[in-house]
């Protein structure tokens, strides 16, 4: 069963609080069809479905006409837009408007497409759960309003001028220095600074400077001679089920021995040492680029955490503000596309896990879209996973659109990845295969009720979740248990193996991290990965005595 629900949780928390419009309070209308056992709970549930639908509409019919009015009065004093059709109006706005107030104009209209499609589902499964369960059937009275709805039917034209302003940003830059000047002031104060110190205490500060460089860079030396060296005594068959969680990182956040967390560093030397998985973490920025982070923000990993750039969420930022906000390691957070190019380059072997946060569908079709452009890249992502379930199997089905290898346009929406064509289609050869489609699951009873939960005790709900009507997700993606090291934990474990792809993640500092683990998971479970932080303590000497 595909929890929708828990998914419009997962977008109120992380989506709609940037957008405010009105969502449909699917939950509640959910219970209402519980207790449906007579005429009067009939009509009461039909009255508030409908003035759902009201307030969608109205929702609706008022953020677009916003948008439109802005559109045609920025363009107004061009000849052209006189009585301009939607796209021919959407074309001049860049033009006349600029870079930055276009992305605006995108953010916003996505907002109205994300929420119009979420409300469109959303009455559409309370009607069907109605009809499923209720004493009556409500379909033939109530989804004819719902498809006549200006939200409902305004998708598409949402869609067009979405995927317009797409095609023009791509195709525009924009020169915009001002986020370095910080950086460089705070630089020249500090130069300032050690000028007016006298000479001899100049030469200390270098030598002291030049020796504590001597000494991080040997460290730095010993950290991956020691990566090589323990994967070298690892068997093949083994090593090819580890997933370097991060890349080759340190856990705390450093970036003084080891590369900074999802850097292209870090994955670059986790995969030329033998590793052939790394785990990451995909966020979408403003202009609609997939940058690699984990948090919301980069106030943990910048090397100002007190900037503005810094505290503001990634989905906020430009793709050329990323770029003039340093992280630790003195670069930027790199694309996905970097990185992808990096694995393509490195060989075969080089393969991504990716993890879509929970919530986040315009990301999911994003990497949809960037696998779509690049299916020279399709063979170096193993897995895509979340927490969020309904969303992975949007994902699945618009996926699996892409083995046609037909030209086709992959919509802001899963739901409207239909067969589409248009010249703004492009053809799509995943070569007939996809990544394996994961979900995350967490191991016990979580502060959030709509996050996904089982332990090894008890895998039986796994089937509904993974396998529904039309759609089927690969795996998942379990937290470890120390049951799974015991016999009867061991033995479940070794089931839900048998029928699906399985992963096993932990958390740093509780979950045990080391190569004995991760063997035993693998050879007496058949658990396929296995998350490691790649501790120094993951390899010892008598872990190979008995062998």
């Amino acid at each position: 069963m595909v929890k929708f629900g828990r998914h419009l949780q997962f977008f109120l928390e992380y989506e709609e609080p940037q957008c405010s419009h009105y969502v449909v309070p699917y939950n509640q209308l959910r219970d209402k069809i519980y207790t449906c056992i007579c005429p009067s709970d009939i009509k009461s549930f039909e009255l508030s479905w409908r003035d759902a639908l009201q307030k969608a509409s109205d929702d609706f019919r008022e953020s677009t006409n916003s948008c439109w009015s802005n559109v045609f009065e920025s363009i107004s004093k061009i000849p052209n837009s006189r009585g301009a059709p939607l796209e021919s109006a959407l074309k001049l706005y860049p033009p006349t408007m600029g870079v930055t107030a276009s992305r605006d104009l995108l953010c916003f209209l996505k907002g109205i497409y994300s929420t119009a499609s979420v409300n469109s589902e959303g009455l559409r499964k309370l009607v069907k759960k109605f009809d499923k369960q209720g004493p009556a059937s409500l379909s033939s009275s109530l989804l004819p309003e719902l498809y006549s709805s200006n939200f409902h039917m305004g998708l598409d034209a949402l869609d067009m001028a979405i995927e317009t302003l797409r095609e023009l940003l791509d195709d525009l830059d924009e020169c915009d220095n001002e986020l370095y000047d910080h950086f460089k002031e705070e630089k020249k104060l500090n130069l300032v600074h050690f000028s007016r110190l006298d000479r001899p205490t100049q030469m200390i500060m270098r030598n002291e400077s030049y020796e504590t460089e001597e000494i991080i860079i040997g460290k730095r030396a010993n950290e991956m001679l020691w990566l090589r060296d323990m994967i070298r005594q690892i068997p093949e068959d083994d090593i090819k089920h580890a997933v370097a969680h991060r890349g080759f990182h340190n856990p705390k956040g450093r970036s003084d021995l080891r590369p900074l967390e999802n850097s292209l560093a870090a994955f670059e030397a986790a995969w030329t040492n033998g590793i052939h998985l790394c785990e990451c973490d995909v966020a979408l920025t403003k202009d609609e680029k997939l940058v690699l982070a984990h948090d919301s923000d980069f106030s943990r990993l910048s090397l100002d955490p007190s900037s503005d750039t810094s505290n503001r969420k990634v989905s906020e930022l430009t793709f050329k503000e990323l770029i003039a906000l340093t992280l630790k390691n003195g670069v930027r957070a790199p694309l996905l596309l970097d990185v992808l190019r990096s694995a393509h380059t490195i060989g075969p072997e080089a393969k991504l896990i990716i993890e879509i946060k929970p919530g986040n569908n315009q990301a999911a079709m994003a990497l949809a879209r960037l696998l779509a452009r690049h299916p020279e890249y399709i063979t170096h992502v193993a897995v895509i996973m979340s927490f969020d379930l309904w969303a992975m199997h949007e994902l699945r089905g618009a996926l699996g659109k892409m083995l046609s290898g037909e030209p086709r346009r992959i919509s802001s929406s899963p739901m409207l990845n239909g067969d589409t064509f248009d010249r703004h289609s492009f053809p799509l050869s995943m070569g007939g295969k996809i990544p394996k489609l994961m979900l995350l699951t967490v191991a016990h009873v979580p502060a959030d009720n709509y996050e996904l939960w089982v332990d090894c005790n008890d895998y039986s709900p796994i089937d509904g979740w993974l396998q529904t009507d039309g759609s089927c997700l690969d795996g998942v993606y379990v937290r470890f248990e120390p049951e799974m090291l015991e016999p009867d934990g061991a033995a479940e474990l070794k089931a839900l193996c048998k029928k699906y792809t399985v992963g096993v993640w932990g958390v740093v500092n509780k979950d045990p991290d080391d190569y004995e683990t991760m063997r035993y998971l693998v050879k007496e479970c058949g658990v396929s990965y296995f998350n490691t932080d790649l501790p120094r303590t993951f390899l010892t000497d008598s872990q190979f005595e008995d062998d």
